[in-house]
C-alpha cells in the first residue's frame, strides 16, 4: 500500500469504519472533562470515605488501557511520591496488601474479571480501595462494601479511555496529601494536546505530518520501541498496545538501560530479520545523563542493521505535558499505520472471541 493513501480522505473514512480518528483528536476535550470529573468526585468524597490511615504503599491493579493510566501515574510521580507505587496486572495481588496499602482498582467497563479478582483479594486484605470504573461489576460492589468510586463516561474503547481513566488519579492522591496539587499541569496537557492535533489531523500532508511519516516508516516493518526506565516505560508500553490493538501489528519493547545488558546482544545474528525491523527511540531532555549515552551507544550499534532508527523527543514544559505529548503521538502513529495496513483500527475481534470463549469456559 502507498503512503498515497493519506492523501485521499475518502479512502482513509472508508477503512476506519467505527470512527477512532474522531476518539484520538477529541482527547484533549476528554481530558477537560476528566479533570473535571477528578476534581468535582475528590470535593464530594465525605471524611468516612477518605482514608485516615497511614499509607504505606500504593497498588494500581487494572488491565490494559487502565493499567496505563496507572504505568503514567507511576512515571510521572516518580520523584514526588514519599510511597512506593506498583501497578498490578493480574488475578492476584502481592502478599505485602495490607490495611496500609491504597488499593486503585481501575477497570474502564467495571466487569475486568482479572481486576474484579484482585479488588475481592484487596477486600480480604482489609487495603484502603478506591475504584476508577464507568459502572458494570466494580461499581456495584463498590456500592455494597461502601468504597468511594469515581465514576467516569462509559463507551468508549477502553484504549481511547486513558483521559477518563487518568487524570483522576493525581487529584485524589492531592486529596490525601500525598502529593502536590496538579490542576496547572491537568491545564497544560490540554493546551499541548489542543495545539498537537491540528499537525496529526488527516488533512494535514505528509510532509508536515510527523504521525503519518512515522506510520510510513512502520509499515511493514516490526516496530522495536525503547526508552528510559522509570520515566518513559508507560509510553514505550502504550505505543506497543496501541500498534497492538489499532493497527493489528506486533512490536518489540524494552526499557534502557536493562536492554544494554541482554537485548542489545540479540543484533548479531538473523541479519535478513533484523533488517526488517525500524527502531524507535523515544527521549526526553531530562532523563539521567547515563541514560542519554546509553542511547547514543545502542543508536550506533544497531543503526546499519535495522531497517532504520527514528529518535521521538518530549514537547511540552511541565514532566505530565512531555509525557502526554509522546503517547498522543503514538495514538495517531497506530492509527495512520492501520490505514496503511487497511484495517479498521477499533474493533478487536481476537481480545472477543477470547472473552467469550472464556465467559463460555
Amino acid at each position: 500500500m502507498s503512503t498515497y493513501i493519506f492523501d485521499n480522505l475518502q479512502k482513509i473514512e472508508k477503512i476506519d469504519q467505527s470512527g477512532m480518528f474522531n476518539l484520538l483528536y477529541n482527547l484533549p476535550e476528554q481530558c477537560q472533562e476528566s479533570i473535571k470529573i477528578g476534581q468535582t468526585a475528590i470535593e464530594k468524597l465525605s471524611a468516612s470515605t477518605v482514608p485516615n490511615k497511614t499509607v504505606r504503599n500504593i497498588v494500581y491493579s487494572g488491565m490494559g488501557g487502565s493499567a496505563i493510566a496507572g504505568d503514567l501515574l507511576r512515571n510521572y510521580l516518580n520523584d514526588e511520591l514519599p510511597v512506593s507505587l506498583m501497578v498490578n496486572r493480574n488475578y492476584t495481588i502481592p502478599k505485602f496488601v495490607d490495611s496500609a496499602t491504597l488499593f486503585i482498582a481501575s477497570s474502564y467497563s467495571g466487569n475486568t474479571e482479572e481486576t474484579l479478582a484482585a479488588y475481592d483479594a484487596a477486600k480480604k486484605k482489609q487495603a484502603q480501595i478506591i475504584c476508577i470504573t464507568s459502572g458494570g461489576m466494580l461499581a456495584e460492589q463498590a456500592e455494597r462494601d461502601g468504597y468511594p468510586t469515581i465514576l467516569i463516561p462509559p463507551g468508549l474503547p477502553p484504549r481511547t479511555a486513558i483521559g477518563y481513566s487518568f487524570f483522576p488519579g493525581p487529584f485524589y492522591l492531592h486529596r490525601l496529601g500525598l502529593i502536590s496539587d496538579k490542576t496547572n499541569d491537568a491545564q497544560e496537557v490540554v493546551t499541548l494536546l489542543l495545539r498537537l492535533r491540528d499537525q496529526y489531523a488527516t488533512k494535514v500532508a505528509l510532509e508536515q505530518n510527523l504521525a503519518k511519516q512515522i506510520a510510513s516508516r512502520l509499515y511493514r516493518k516490526l516496530a522495536v520501541i525503547y526508552g528510559a526506565a522509570d520515566r518513559l516505560d508507560s509510553i514505550v508500553t502504550r505505543w506497543r498496545t496501541q500498534i497492538n490493538e489499532n493497527s493489528k501489528s506486533l512490536a518489540n519493547t524494552q526499557v534502557i538501560p536493562e536492554l544494554n545488558h541482554n537485548e542489545i546482544v540479540g543484533w548479531e545474528v538473523m541479519k535478513e530479520l533484523l533488517s526488517k525491523m525500524h527502531v524507535i527511540f523515544i527521549c526526553d531532555k531530562e532523563v539521567h545523563p547515563q541514560i542519554q549515552k546509553r542511547i547514543q551507544i545502542t543508536h550506533e550499534l544497531i543503526l546499519d542493521l535495522a531497517d532504520g532508527v527514528t529518535e521521538i523527543w518530549t514537547t511540552g514544559c511541565c514532566w505530565l505535558a512531555r509525557l502526554w505529548s509522546v503517547l498522543f503521538l503514538g495514538d495517531f502513529v497506530s492509527y495512520y499505520l492501520s490505514i496503511l495496513n487497511e484495517v479498521d483500527p477499533t474493533p478487536v475481534k481476537k481480545i472477543s472471541y477470547l472473552k467469550e470463549k472464556l465467559a463460555r469456559g
